[in-house]
């Protein structure tokens, strides 16, 4: 059973910015969310809670689940390509996304 989606918040500068794409797509979608805006001063506090300052980035993440299926499979294929053996163990060592894996359901794919 799926768990039910949280409520959306949106959390960008008090201004249009690029955070105005991101509104007007929302308002199109009808979707309700939370429009937190904050400070510059606030900024220092709320920027290293942000996955992609922990060196992750959306690429690495998606190079990670797109090579699962192959460590599922045929895990010694994986032993040809140490970059991306290593990359698949810092993305699993992120402190969320750990935490998710430990408690991901086991599935056949």
């Amino acid at each position: 059973m799926a768990s039910k989606p949280s409520q959306l918040r949106l959390t960008y500068f008090d201004g249009r910015g690029r955070g105005e794409i991101c509104r007007l797509i929302l308002a199109h979608a009808k979707k309700n969310y939370e429009d937190k805006r904050i400070t510059f001063e606030q900024w220092g506090e709320f920027k290293p809670r942000l996955f992609f300052f922990l060196q992750i980035t959306l690429a690495d993440i998606a190079i990670f689940d797109g090579s699962d299926w192959i460590s599922m499979v045929k895990p010694e294929e994986l032993d040809k390509y140490p970059e991306i053996k290593a990359l698949r163990a810092k993305v699993a060592s992120a402190d969320g996304i750990k935490q998710y894996l430990a408690k991901r359901k086991q599935t056949p794919f």
